[in-house]
């Protein structure tokens, strides 16, 4: 599993060095999406995968990712909710608009700069070398998936049953990444039937993001200077789109994440996974034929 484990970090580190140059060069939409969702996937892979790296590496490059996400969480939060300002009727001239523009805009300078601070640094190599190898005790992909998965279906029978406030979805939305990216970094050692595993928990994480954009749109409202007219216009809107979400959401989670006999089907399939066979072609870590595939989108 050491050998696994380095594996599937290095990819990550190696994409995550790629997102950097791409939003050192141009801090679109498209760029800042996928670093902010590369740095979650490595620090998903740095918790999972804990016990084979080094404390002290494992510590100095979450230091280097917190310091890259906070601006990267700033610029995605205001493209994403500027859209959908715009759907409410707050378009790019409004008020709201042009304020959102001006947030995006310096947090996406000091984006740039944290990038290119990143890429100077160390190199993939140099951050492997960093987090070192340390032998530790076999543990199975269940190990770490089926406690995750526990945690996340209890909370989300709770939440679909109840009134939910937005910071409780929002935790329970970081839960199910935390499941998700976890699940990633298995996928090479599960059949083909995995992918649609994956993909419920991406419909379940749209719902989510989807609410959760409305939410971050609503706690922003009091700091935009619109009129009064404008800004309740907007949280109206907000309100009615969030109502409706939510609704959706707890269709999606009884019919689909928690219909009869879901959770013994999901903890069946799980427990059943290859053995991480580990080999080496060159430099590039060998983990079996799905490795060559690209790792799905956010």
């Amino acid at each position: 599993m050491t050998h696994f484990a380095h594996g599937q970090t290095r990819r990550l580190v190696e994409r995550l060095a790629l997102n950097l140059e791409r939003t050192r060069e141009d801090a679109s939409e498209k760029a800042v999406h996928d670093l902010r969702t590369g740095i979650r996937r490595l620090k998903a892979a740095l918790r999972t995968f804990r016990p084979h790296f080094r404390k002290s590496g494992v510590k100095r490059l979450r230091r280097t990712l917190d310091r890259l996400m906070e601006p990267a969480g700033v610029v995605r939060d205001r493209d994403v909710v500027r859209k959908l300002a715009s759907k409410g009727g707050a378009g790019a001239r409004s008020a709201i608009g042009v304020e959102l523009k001006r947030q995006r805009d310096s947090a996406a300078v000091e984006l740039v700069r944290e990038s290119r601070s990143a890429l100077e640094k160390r190199s993939t190599d140099e951050w492997m070398e960093l987090l070192g190898e340390r032998e530790a005790p076999p543990a199975s992909p269940a190990a770490s998936l089926l406690p995750l998965l526990d945690e996340y279906l209890t909370a989300g029978r709770a939440l679909a049953s109840g009134e939910p406030d937005a910071e409780t979805l929002h935790r329970f939305r970081l839960q199910g990444k935390r499941l998700r990216y976890a699940m990633e970094l298995f996928q090479p050692l599960y059949g083909r039937a995995f992918a649609g595993y994956l993909e419920r928990m991406r419909a379940a994480q749209t719902h989510l993001g989807e609410f959760n954009d409305c939410a971050t749109l609503l706690r922003l409202l009091p700091e935009l200077g619109a009129a009064e007219a404008e800004s309740a216009s907007l949280q109206a809107f907000l309100e009615r789109r969030s109502a409706a979400l939510l609704d959706g959401f707890r269709r999606f989670w009884r019919e689909e994440m928690d219909a009869r006999g879901r959770e013994a089907h999901w903890k069946r399939y799980l427990s059943q996974h290859r053995p991480a066979a580990a080999g080496k072609t060159g430099a590039r870590t060998v983990l079996c034929d799905h490795d060559s595939q690209p790792l799905p989108p956010d």
